[in-house]
């Protein structure tokens, strides 16, 4: 095998590896959702078998994501989580370790 092609093949596995971070929260309503975060500041929530984008905004503390077009708003800090969705707050959400 060639040494380029070798190279080529192994860069490219290694940028598809980590893109993304799975978690996985449970609240005490037993609402679940699943956050994958991704490298260009954006985030994406699948909660009721719905796939919704979100974009990272400024937070005092811990990383807030909004989608303004579905009015949510994900508020993480650690390994709590808080949803709000139009007048909806769902809060006491913990992250699921594996």
């Amino acid at each position: 095998m060639n040494i380029k092609w070798l190279f080529f093949s192994i860069f490219f596995a290694l940028v598809g590896c980590g893109s993304t971070t799975d978690s996985l929260y449970t609240c005490n309503n037993g609402t679940q959702f699943t956050v994958s975060h991704t490298e260009d500041q954006a985030a994406e929530m699948v909660m009721a078998h719905k796939r919704i984008s979100l974009q990272q905004v400024p937070a005092a503390s811990g990383s807030k994501y909004e989608n303004s077009e579905r009015d949510l708003m994900l508020w993480l800090k650690g390994k709590r989580a808080m949803v709000t969705l139009g007048s909806d707050t769902i809060i006491n959400c913990d992250q699921v370790t594996n």
